[in-house]
């Protein structure tokens, strides 16, 4: 399975959690299981989480970037992540894919819109 398959799988374990509107600790501690086994790394898992688990930094945890990045650091880890979560990056896969693709492709482009209207980045 190619890396972006694994990340997808992950997401899916999350927003199959996520379904009761609630995503407990166990639930948490099993998918990092399964994403350990997968070879995702933390801060891919801690990206993937971030979309599930609200808290205020979770835009900056889906950028993959520290809060106190400067705004060019910003937009390089912004560029990153919107290729790494392209939707085409998985169109061979099928329009389920394709779906969870573009879900993730456009929170890391609201992370990066919430933190840019925050520091008032044109």
């Amino acid at each position: 399975m190619d890396h972006p398959s694994r990340l997808e799988l992950i997401h899916i374990l999350f927003g199959l959690s996520a379904a009761d509107g609630h995503v407990d600790a166990q639930e948490i501690h099993v998918i990092h299981s399964i994403a350990n086994y997968l070879n995702i790394n933390e801060s891919d898992f801690a990206s993937i989480k971030a979309m599930f688990v609200a808290n205020t930094k979770s835009a900056f945890i889906i950028l993959e970037v520290d809060e106190k990045a400067s705004n060019d650091a910003l937009k390089k880890a912004y560029r990153k992540m919107a290729n790494k979560y392209h939707p085409d990056k998985v169109s061979h896969l099928g329009d389920d894919f394709q779906k969870l693709a573009e879900d993730k492709f456009k929170a890391v482009n609201d992370a990066y819109q919430s933190i840019k209207k925050e520091r008032g980045i044109k």
